[in-house]
């Protein structure tokens, strides 16, 4: 879990986002938070969250060394619960990598969606909530032949297109940009997904 932030145009109050990503299923969970005392209320809800719907508790939590969950009643929460704490030393966000690209992912897709809808920086957070949405419902490498989404739920989704046609779209392929057609990103998307 990672903390990204604070944004520099607020979504009425929200100027974090707050990451969390389960890692047997490799869902993630967005919130937005308008102060960074926040993040305790929103793990509380997760962990609620997480108990009711699989049955599973939550066995241990690895974060960076932010305040936010290094304070006090985070950490008694935790031990009076079970859950072990784990930090990544300091400045050094590779060790929490899963959460670090989590966040790179979502707020590239938020540049993305804000540049092509030619919508306001105020809409960051709703444009994270949306790129939260379609990452769980993307297949993804840690597992196989399913998407998180499937996953946490234990049943099949239905999964639509989501491209719009006409659009030009910037695709990150190893440190370089290139510029497809979504007819190009569709075809390339097929054959990916035929294992060609």
């Amino acid at each position: 879990m990672d903390l990204c932030g604070p944004m520099h145009v607020p979504l009425i109050g929200a100027r974090y986002l707050y990451v969390i990503t389960y890692d047997y299923t490799q869902k993630t969970f967005a919130y937005l938070l308008s102060c960074k005392d926040d993040t305790f209320e929103h793990f509380r809800r997760f962990k609620a969250l997480t108990e009711s719907e699989l049955g599973l508790s939550i066995i241990k939590v690895r974060s960076d060394r932010g305040g936010e969950f290094k304070s006090h009643i985070f950490g008694s929460f935790c031990s009076n619960h079970g859950i072990t704490q784990e930090f990544t030393p300091s400045y050094t966000p590779q060790l929490n990598g899963v959460a670090e690209r989590k966040n790179r992912t979502i707020m590239d897709m938020v540049r993305c969606m804000l540049i092509d809808s030619k919508l306001s920086l105020e809409f960051w957070g709703e444009a994270s909530k949306c790129a939260t949405y379609i990452l769980n419902r993307l297949p993804t490498k840690p597992i196989r032949g399913g998407c998180p989404e499937e996953i946490w739920q234990q049943k099949s989704i239905l999964i639509f297109v989501l491209l719009v046609a006409k659009h030009m779209y910037l695709v990150h392929f190893a440190r370089s940009w290139i510029r497809l057609s979504s007819k190009e990103l569709c075809s390339d998307i097929r054959i990916q997904a035929m294992g060609i």
